[in-house]
This record gives structure tokens, sequence and C-alpha cells, in this order.
């Protein structure tokens, strides 16, 4: 395992599933949060933060 400067890292098949875990929780709290007491301007930003997240999901995928 190794470590950056956002804690530590891991390579590797097994690592590329908790990725793909991490990244639908990602998206499951960007939409709950889009769905709260929020001003537009940070709907729009989370709304946007998931259209990129899911296109590079599509492009992955392709």
């Amino acid at each position: 395992m190794e470590n950056n400067k956002n804690g530590p890292v891991n390579s590797g098949p097994s690592s590329e599933i908790s990725v793909l875990e991490e990244i639908e929780e990602i998206k499951i709290n960007i939409k709950m949060m889009s769905h709260s007491h929020m001003t537009l301007p940070v709907k729009n930003v989370l709304c946007r933060m998931l259209e990129v997240i899911e296109r590079i999901e599509k492009e992955n995928n392709e």
C-alpha cells in the first residue's frame, strides 16, 4: 500500500471494487444533498458533479 498526501492508496483489483463502491456512495450523497434545503448555486454544482461522475463512468465502460 502506498501513501500520498490524501492518505493510503491501494493498488490492484481489490482496490478497484472499493473505488466503485466509493463512487456509488458519493453519487447517493450528492443526490441526497441536492434534494435538501440548499441554495440554487450549490444545487447546480452538485448536479454538475453528478453529471461528470456519470460521464466518467460511461467512458470507462466503453
